[in-house]
């Protein structure tokens, strides 16, 4: 074990994560019971909680994250969609994120919720990013949006090409950054700008990003159809709704949603998490009633 290296016991809870640190030494009865009862808790589904070791340098840099905290991606707060239609898209986010605040030598930070809008806009809103993901997924987004391209006719091939350049100019990237990328000069597509991919991905359909550990995409998988997005925008509020519902408190906080047209200005809506329980309730009765009639 690293002789710089600091470990502690981490219980984590289903709203949250981190609720309670223990330091603890890195051999000794205390680091065997420790282990010992982080197995117990991770694979005893009845206990309310899970427990981990960690270990970690004792100072931490402070960063915020939009989807993951820590280089295994042990803490996922974002969940955002994406859907094309026959006259514009919807693209949709949560708008939880997590401080992690410093650590001091034997005393870890702490893990602090808070609100964000998680979309970057250029000037004149030609170029729209939805960002998820953590270190760098922000600062992805900003590059992106301040191209000189943005505000340029320009082709594929090259849009494409500054893309690249933009992903290849952040230093501090996280493993699961995601940025979706949206031109109001192209609505029939957006593109993926993702730190584990080495090019940008067009995507024509529709796409979730962030946390893909909940399995609110059903609805995307199975539901969606290259509709007016006045339509689709059900569909893109119910699914954040789920992945909301899943994540126990992970997702969540609000959701925000831009409508975009052909030739016009995005239209951006704001919603509160519970306004939403009352669309659900009715597609659960339903679904509900087809499978136990």
């Amino acid at each position: 074990m690293g002789a710089n290296l600091l470990f502690s016991a981490v219980a984590f809870d289903g709203l949250f994560g981190a609720s309670r640190i223990w330091p603890i030494q890195p051999s000794g009865f205390s680091f065997r019971f420790a282990r010992s009862l982080a197995k117990f808790c991770t694979f005893n589904r009845q206990f309310p909680h899970f427990l981990r070791i960690q270990a970690h340098a004792p100072i931490v840099p402070l960063r915020a994250s939009h989807g993951t905290i820590g280089d295994e991606g042990d803490l996922q707060v974002t969940f955002q969609v994406a859907l094309i239609g026959s006259d514009g898209l919807i693209v949709g986010s949560d708008r939880k994120q997590l401080h992690h605040t410093p650590s001091t030598p034997g005393a870890l930070g702490a893990l602090q919720p808070d609100l964000i809008t998680k979309f970057s806009r250029s000037e004149n809103d030609d170029v729209v990013c939805a960002f998820a993901g953590e270190r760098g997924a922000r600062s992805l987004a900003d590059a992106i949006v301040n191209l000189p391209e943005c505000s340029m006719k320009v082709t594929d091939f090259v849009w494409r090409t500054a893309l690249k350049k933009a992903a290849q100019s952040i230093e501090e990237r996280g493993q699961q950054d995601e940025v979706i990328v949206i031109r109001k000069d192209g609505l029939q597509r957006v593109y993926l700008v993702a730190s584990y991919s080495t090019a940008p991905t067009e995507v024509r359909s529709c796409i979730a990003t962030g946390n893909q550990g909940y399995p609110a995409r059903f609805l995307l998988c199975h539901f969606y159809e290259k509709r007016p997005i006045t339509e689709l925008r059900k569909l893109a509020l119910l699914t954040l709704h789920c992945a909301a519902m899943e994540s126990e408190g992970r997702i969540g906080g609000g959701f925000d949603l831009m409508l975009l047209r052909d030739g016009e200005a995005p239209e951006w809506e704001s919603i509160e998490e519970n306004a939403l329980s009352s669309d659900w309730e009715p597609v659960r009765r339903t679904v509900y009633a087809l499978i136990y009639p």
